[in-house]
């Protein structure tokens, strides 16, 4: 049994890294029955079935996650903002420091096009 991060997830595919290397997994049934999936993102216990696979078997507890995009145990979000062309929205830019904090997750808002025109 080995222990890693999910880095990527395509079609049910899931990219494990590890302290080896990365390998492509795929979930077992057993989450189906418990209405979940895997995410990206998320630590996960899984039985190597050849050089380069293998079955998620758990998921480990998860310090947050957010359903758009699907994505698990995140610390920090960098939210960017354009602040010509678009104008800078302050509302937008609040609903995504709520949505944030509320996750308990730390932000770091950057504003690009400050410049744009000259």
């Amino acid at each position: 049994m080995k222990t890693g991060r999910i880095i990527k997830s395509i079609s049910g595919d899931y990219s494990v890294q590890t302290e080896d290397g990365v390998y492509i997994t795929k979930a077992r049934g057993l989450f189906r029955k418990k209405k979940t999936s895997p995410t990206v993102g998320d630590i996960v216990d899984f039985q190597v079935e050849n050089e380069t696979g293998g079955y998620i078997q758990h998921i480990h507890e998860r310090e947050n996650i957010l359903l758009r995009p699907p994505v698990s145990n995140i610390n920090k979000v960098i939210v960017v903002m354009s602040a010509v062309e678009p104008e800078l929205s302050q509302q937008l830019l609040d609903r995504f420091l709520v949505v944030v904090h509320s996750y308990n997750i730390s932000p770091v808002i950057c504003v690009t096009k400050k410049r744009l025109g000259y």
